[in-house]
């Protein structure tokens, strides 16, 4: 079963972006207005990055997310900045969680927490879908 990032993970991630920047961009210029106008320069960086942010990081994170699971070995490629892939064999997985918060059901995504003996992989905004496949999978692995 193989897995990756759609155009629900790309708005998942524009919404927490403009979660994020909106209200600092507010912060900065309300900052600016009633104190001094230093805070003109962190509010315009703020407001240019988050429209930097929203238009061009959701596409590519979405195009980086991907893996695939065959029963005994977990491979996930994930990242845009930072390129990292993690091979975890079905053994030593310890635990797994699927967390569904508001925002994530809102926009059909998943987020997967696997455990193992090293420490912790998040699968961020993964499609529900492909999020509840691959839970059940491990779950049926668990059984046999």
């Amino acid at each position: 079963m193989t897995f990756s990032g759609n155009r629900n993970t790309e708005k998942l991630l524009r919404a927490w972006i403009l979660l994020l920047t909106l209200p600092l961009t507010g912060l900065f210029a309300a900052a600016a207005i009633g104190i001094h106008r230093a805070f003109w320069l962190p509010g315009l960086l703020t407001a240019g990055g988050g429209g930097w942010l929203t238009a061009r990081y959701p596409r590519r994170f979405a195009e980086t997310l991907k893996g695939a699971f065959d029963g005994q070995l977990l491979q996930a490629h994930m990242g845009v900045f930072v390129s990292r892939t993690v091979f975890i064999t079905r053994r030593s997985l310890r635990n797994f969680e699927l967390l569904a918060p508001p925002l994530h059901r809102r926009c059909g995504c998943r987020t997967l927490l696997l455990r193992f003996a090293g420490g912790t992989v998040v699968l961020p905004f993964l499609p529900a879908q492909q999020a509840g496949e691959l839970f059940r999978a491990f779950q049926a692995e668990e059984k046999t």
